[in-house]
């Protein structure tokens, strides 16, 4: 999770990964305080992400983590912080100019393509269709399915049936980590 707040942070705010990551670590301590962890790993906890080699190092670790574990590449987790497929691709546009701009000429083509559910792609579309796999790590069908979903966020009103409130609902310590 620190990773990924560190991503959007500077890939979709136009910061920097420290700050992200500083955020993030400023939530966690918070919930390790409240929940009454000892002084001494709230310090070790601290010192790991301090100073500039501490991060780089850390987010090589959490890179390679993500492709370890997962098999996701940072550009992949990079289409994740935008959610460019999903609300029939409602933040396509930013993702694609800030970054995939030489497919910025290509928004109309693939949205027709997500839209569709039909044959698979032939010639240039299903090179598109290709691309659009590559830097999102997902399947056609499943960017499809994507693009004819919601985007849809944790409320601070739980609606009954929503998995997202389902999972959050008995956390006591769920909190909305705004990025300035």
């Amino acid at each position: 999770m620190a990773h990924l707040r560190a991503l959007k942070t500077e890939r979709r705010h136009g910061r920097t990964y420290a700050e992200g990551l500083a955020e993030y670590v400023d939530f966690a301590l918070g919930l390790m305080r409240q929940k009454e962890f000892p002084d001494r790993l709230i310090t070790v906890m601290r010192e790991r992400y301090s100073g500039a080699a501490a991060v780089a190092r850390m987010r090589s670790a959490m890179q390679a983590y993500a492709m370890e574990a997962y098999g996701l590449t940072d550009e992949q987790l990079v289409a994740m912080v935008y959610a460019p497929f999903t609300e029939k691709g409602l933040h396509l546009d930013r993702y694609l100019s800030n970054e995939q701009p030489d497919l910025v000429s290509a928004t109309e083509t693939i949205h027709e393509l997500l839209a569709e559910d039909v044959a698979p792609p032939a010639g240039d579309v299903a090179a598109l269709a290709d691309r659009l796999q590559r830097v999102a790590g997902l399947t056609l069908a499943q960017l499809r399915l994507l693009y004819h979903s919601s985007l849809r966020l944790p409320s601070t009103t739980p609606v009954k049936g929503e998995l997202i409130d389902a999972i959050l609902e008995g956390d006591p310590h769920k909190k909305v980590v705004l990025s300035l």
